[in-house]
């Protein structure tokens, strides 16, 4: 992609860039963040990523995208791992949690490449013109912004096309658990189970929980394979070395 031919309200990146804040601690903000720029090939901008925040503006950081992307996903409750199993592709993909969706322009995530979080966008098409994607943000330091880019259309539809798919996967998931669970708490089961439960028990996080399931399954494929005497230190460094993987671009 060649950023130097984006455009935000009709000036190039050049003419705003002085305007710009560096901020080496920087990170994806799902509320506010509106794209991630990869700037390893442009070094007029001495830094390697921007961010487009609706209200700061923008931010150069010396975090490459990649660790950008993985620092946001490693405090999300489901990894690339949940969403590479919901996609049931091998390649790039996108990341998607509910409202947060985070596309990348590129079909090779391994690397550092660019990144529209969809959850911040009011519209997305695509024209036959030089600069063939436009993206429409409803806020960006207190206006809307008309970001214009050039793609590969086939590649970045492609991506859109996942993401679209894993969401609605998704949302059939929440729908059939909320059948489940719908107003669950004013049932006699659950005053008769919270009854009995460990109520002063500290409560888990959901990313906690999927971890834990992680755990384990590896555990119980290891004393298949390996049989019962396998230690605990095996487990508790395979578990650990998957875990942060499945949270990781792969």
């Amino acid at each position: 992609m060649h950023h130097e031919k984006i455009l935000f309200h009709g000036f190039d990146l050049d003419e705003i860039i002085f305007n710009s804040e560096l901020d080496t601690k920087a990170v994806i903000n799902p509320q506010s963040t509106l794209f991630v720029l990869n700037c390893l090939n442009y070094k007029k901008l001495e830094c390697k990523s921007i961010l487009v925040d609706k209200y700061r503006g923008i931010v150069r950081t010396n975090k490459e995208t990649k660790k950008l992307i993985n620092q946001f996903v490693n405090n999300q409750a489901v990894s690339f791992l949940g969403t590479r199993m919901m996609a049931q592709s091998k390649e790039g993909l996108p990341y998607v949690y509910g409202r947060k969706v985070i596309v990348p322009m590129s079909g090779a995530t391994q690397h550092s490449t660019d990144w529209l979080l969809v959850n911040n966008t009011i519209g997305v098409a695509f024209t036959e013109n030089k600069r063939n994607m436009t993206m429409i943000f409803k806020e960006f330091l207190g206006a809307p912004l008309k970001m214009d880019l050039m793609v590969n259309k086939i590649v970045v539809k492609r991506q859109l096309r996942i993401a679209g798919n894993i969401m609605l996967k998704q949302c059939e998931v929440v729908d059939e658990v909320n059948v489940e669970f719908q107003d669950i708490k004013q049932s006699d089961v659950y005053n008769i189970c919270r009854q009995y439960s460990d109520q002063e028990s500290e409560c888990s996080s959901l990313k906690n929980e999927l971890d834990w399931g992680v755990h384990y399954i590896i555990e119980s494929v290891l004393k298949h394979v390996l049989g019962d005497d396998v230690s605990g230190g095996l487990v508790a460094e395979i578990a650990k070395d998957i875990k942060r993987k499945s949270r990781e671009i792969i």
